[in-house]
């Protein structure tokens, strides 16, 4: 081979970032060509998106069908199955059908079109101001048609950013505050004319609708938890379709105010994504004195408890009420035994000084995410 593995890795990441998908190709079928490769889940999955990215389906379905067998080998039998229904959905374009994307009984459409009912409707004019960084966080936006601006007052330099929606596209808005029920993140303005739908958290929070409140669980999964995992330092190296399906094995708890959560010394099953409210993250200084750090929404915290024998070298109590996303250390068993790195990772982490032990998400997570959802149910 011309190239050692490690740089056409680097070379493959490369090209991936500048989208020259065609090069990406390339670089990864040479990995495939090196000793021990020929099998690799990661690779395969990597071929398949580049493929999709440049509508080769065919290419891209033998690429799914394949990582798809490994899965089933490996019994990882809900990765298999999304990796199925994906190819499914990839045939369904290709024959010009319109594909199922039901979840849980209710798909994103049908989610849109109850939250609307939900909601009313109104109009704001160019220059009209939709809410400033630091209000707070009481509804829910859907833009239904018309542009917006959009400014983060910590990226001034950065400029503008715009979400336009347009016939058959709505987009969410503020949904980060519903998730999460911290304040505005921006000022958000009408750059022209633009139909709105609000609606109100107390609304949606007490809808008793079954397939609705599991349909906004897989919104919060899709516009919040993934995003946020593709931020973090140890998940980002994960491919999309693995870490997806780590997003399905969170189960959210709710914690009153002023409780320990996670006790010095303890050997505490599993690790916790915080979603909304605040925690303490108390530990002992290299001094010797005791110190208090805040973790808030989009922090994870006790990734050693995915491991036996962790004794946590701090405390964490509950500042406020808190949801939180707890992944349990049987559930991560699962996950981590066909990913074997991923050990090596969480040992090392769990051996920082205990300071460095809160995983904090890169802030850029905020307007990474694609808001859009379709009116009519399309493959992604």
């Amino acid at each position: 081979m011309c190239d050692d593995l490690p740089t056409l890795m680097r070379q493959a990441r490369k090209h991936v970032m500048s989208e020259s998908y065609q090069e990406a190709i390339k670089a990864y079928h040479n990995i495939l060509k090196h000793e021990g490769m020929q099998d690799s889940m990661d690779v395969h999955l990597r071929l398949a998106w580049c493929y999709e990215k440049l509508e080769i389906w065919d290419n891209a379905c033998d690429m799914y069908e394949f990582s798809t067998q490994l899965y089933q080998a490996q019994g990882e039998l809900i990765s298999a199955q999304e990796l199925a229904d994906k190819i499914q959905m990839i045939h369904a374009l290709m024959a010009k059908k319109e594909p199922n994307d039901s979840t849980e009984g209710m798909s994103f459409q049908s989610l849109l079109a109850t939250l609307k009912d939900m909601g009313k409707s109104f109009v704001i004019s160019e220059g009209d101001v939709l809410c400033e960084a630091g209000d707070p966080s009481q509804v829910l936006w859907l833009l239904e048609s018309g542009k917006l601006g959009v400014q983060l007052p910590e990226y001034l330099e950065d400029g503008e950013d715009e979400l336009s929606a347009t016939d058959g596209l709505s987009v969410l808005v503020g949904e980060l505050g519903f998730f999460t029920r911290q304040r505005r993140s921006a000022k958000v303005w009408a750059k022209e004319v633009c139909q709105i739908y609000q609606i109100s958290f107390e609304m949606i929070d007490s809808c008793d609708d079954l397939a609705f409140q599991q349909a906004m669980q897989a919104l919060l999964k899709h516009y919040w938890m993934y995003p946020i995992l593709s931020k973090h330092a140890i998940f980002e190296r994960i491919n999309d379709v693995d870490r997806r399906a780590l997003c399905d094995l969170f189960v959210p708890i709710e914690v009153a105010a002023g409780e320990c959560l996670i006790h010095h010394g303890e050997d505490h099953d599993g690790a916790y994504l915080l979603q909304q409210g605040c925690l303490f993250f108390m530990y002992e200084s290299e001094t010797g004195k005791e110190d208090v750090s805040s973790m808030v929404p989009g922090d994870i915290v006790h990734l050693g408890g995915l491991l036996h024998a962790y004794h946590a070298n701090y405390e964490v109590r509950t500042a406020t009420a808190v949801r939180l996303l707890h992944i349990s250390r049987q559930h991560m068993e699962r996950f981590l035994k066909t990913r074997p790195w991923m050990v090596d990772v969480l040992l090392r982490y769990s051996r920082r000084p205990a300071w460095r032990q809160i995983l904090r998400p890169d802030d850029a997570y905020l307007w990474m995410t694609n808001r859009e959802i379709k009116h009519r149910a399309v493959s992604p």
